[in-house]
């Protein structure tokens, strides 16, 4: 059920109208019914789905059918989705056209439609290449090396994308490296309660030398982002603050850089060093960044209490209680 309520409240009632799932003059059919209790929150589990929509006595199969068949609709209606609204970043909202593009080709190719399927695929390489989406520019890559070895050919071309690919795969073999190094830390992280121990210190330290010397060799947007963390998040908890705000000010300066924006990887550095200046006790260089976040981040969502919580700590830190009040009030009333 949590995942049909999700699907639910992600295609909202006028995106539902736009997309035609439903039978647009006449909504009674049953799985309009359960749609429209999930939105209003009249269900919340299986039983009372079954319950509503087919009595006490109703058949479980028939409900778990319908519950199924609605997914489905829903599921395909996500493809069509326009991510205008979406509160994305710039880089987001390019990944999400990315790869609808990539399945549109795919589906295209498939069917043997060559010349439609490789006009998207030239869009999907160029923007992906844009915002340095490794994996997608790699899978649009081959496929437009392989239409001009074979299916178009013309030497030229397929010496580029040959070219191309070379260097896609040595930039993804460091970008997934780093990201087992990643992973690997937020798994002790998030599961272990106690403090990080010397051993697994070390083992940072290890992932820490092995980044700094790949970091000559690698800039893309996936590698930094990994990368960074990584190395912030070492120096933050053997307590040298120091640098661990050198490689956050670097972080936010290359993603200065790139010619897309990505609020979320900012957002993200900045905590960074609000927690090393936290840690170095100077608050109100802790807070002029959490200001800072507090723009980007649209308020209510996960992030927002996260960055409330730090906010919290350091107005305390500071004795400021009249806005320590006023932020006590706003997160009440948010609830």
């Amino acid at each position: 059920m949590d995942n049909l309520i999700a699907l639910c409240h992600l295609i909202d009632t006028e995106r539902v109208e736009n997309i035609d799932i439903f039978d647009k003059k006449k909504h009674t059919g049953k799985a309009w019914q359960l749609y429209d209790a999930v939105i209003k929150g009249k269900i919340t589990s299986d039983d009372e789905g079954k319950t509503l929509l087919y009595g006490e006595e109703g058949s479980r199969h028939d409900y778990n059918r319908l519950k199924a068949r609605l997914e489905k609709k829903l599921l395909n209606a996500t493809f069509f989705l326009q991510n205008d609204s979406i509160d994305h970043s710039e880089r987001k909202k390019a990944r999400f056209d990315v790869a609808r593009s990539y399945s549109l080709m795919q589906i295209l190719l498939n069917r043997l439609d060559k010349r439609s399927g490789i006009k998207i695929a030239k869009k999907a390489y160029k923007k992906a290449a844009q915002y340095e989406m490794t994996d997608f520019t790699l899978l649009t890559a081959r496929i437009l090396y392989d239409y001009y070895s074979i299916n178009n050919p013309s030497k030229k071309k397929m010496l580029k994308y040959e070219t191309e690919i070379n260097d896609l795969e040595k930039t993804l073999s460091h970008e997934l490296k780093v990201e087992k190094f990643y992973n690997r830390v937020s798994h002790i992280y998030l599961t272990q309660k106690s403090k990080f121990s010397p051993v697994q210190i070390g083992e940072m330290k290890s992932y820490v030398d092995q980044i700094l010397e790949l970091k000559q060799t690698c800039n893309s947007f996936k590698f930094y982002l990994n990368s960074y963390n990584i190395i912030t998040s070492y120096y933050i908890l053997i307590d040298d603050y120091d640098n661990s705000i050198k490689y956050c000010q670097e972080a936010l300066q290359k993603f200065d850089l790139k010619p897309f924006e990505d609020r979320a990887s900012k957002w993200m550095f900045r905590n960074s060093l609000i927690l090393a200046f936290v840690g170095k006790r100077k608050y109100s260089l802790a807070e002029k960044y959490c200001i800072q976040n507090f723009k980007i981040l649209q308020a209510r969502n996960h992030n927002w209490y996260i960055q409330c919580n730090y906010y919290f700590i350091i107005l305390s830190a500071q004795g400021k209680f009249q806005e320590l009040y006023s932020l006590v009030l706003d997160v009440s009333l948010s609830k």
